[in-house]
């Protein structure tokens, strides 16, 4: 499994406004504190054992200080794992094989701390579980009954709230088809919490069943949450897959 190298730098931007001759200058300073969680390839396999030497970082051209640097997968960065399932009708196809991809996944990440799990249809169910817990995990992802609607916006929303207290680098592995019907919250707001957060996005969408047109809609949707997080996106074309 790749590693996740978190890397964070720091933009000190000052200006000063200058009233008039006599009165007391008045300076303003606002400071940006950026994580970059970072996965470091080379044929597919991980690149281990980097360091902040190893890796450079500019904005608009202009090189930025890193200012902490740590391995992911160290005891000193936790890997808090998220998954979200869309327990919404139309994915009641697709449900069984997203139950059972979720569950082969937790079992082989044993990274993972614990699994903070989220499952949607209109309404939105959050919990946490310790590994001591996972069968009452296991039972909730195989339960295959639907609702009618999809929160899918909302359910992000909520699991990038309960990582904000919580140190780390918080992987978030999302089973859905990439509908939304339901959400107060909409697209944009969930890209700023992304980018205001820790999570790294990874998705599998089964679209396969939608029309063409949905299809495009969701599936570009699906890519762009995941991108804005560095993550990836995945289509599966089979339960093998």
């Amino acid at each position: 499994m790749p590693r996740l190298l978190s890397l964070t730098h720091a933009a000190c931007v000052v200006w000063a406004v200058w009233p008039q001759t006599g009165a007391a200058p008045t300076m303003r300073a606002s400071v940006d504190l950026v994580s970059l969680p970072v996965i470091v390839t080379s044929k597919g396999q991980p690149v281990l054992g980097l360091t902040a030497d190893d890796f450079e970082i500019r904005e608009g051209g202009v090189r930025q200080n890193i200012v902490a640097f740590a391995d992911a997968l160290s005891d000193t960065v936790p890997v808090q794992l998220g998954l979200m399932l869309d327990k919404s009708l139309s994915m009641e196809r697709d449900l069984e094989a997203a139950s059972s991809a979720a569950t082969r996944f937790v079992n082989d990440f044993s990274e993972a701390r614990d699994v903070t799990f989220v499952e949607f249809e209109r309404t939105v169910r959050l919990g946490r579980y310790q590994p001591s817990n996972y069968p009452q995990l296991f039972e909730r992802m195989r339960d295959r009954k639907t609702g009618w609607g999809t929160a899918l916006y909302h359910a992000l929303g909520r699991y990038i709230e309960s990582t904000r207290d919580r140190d780390g680098i918080h992987v978030l592995v999302m089973y859905t088809d990439g509908g939304d019907s339901m959400s107060e919250l909409g697209a944009s707001d969930v890209i700023e919490l992304l980018r205001g957060g820790r999570v790294v996005l990874y998705a599998i969408g089964y679209t396969a069943h939608e029309a063409g047109w949905s299809r495009f809609i969701q599936e570009g949707m699906v890519q762009m949450l995941a991108r804005e997080t560095g993550g990836a996106v995945f289509f599966p074309g089979s339960p093998r897959d």
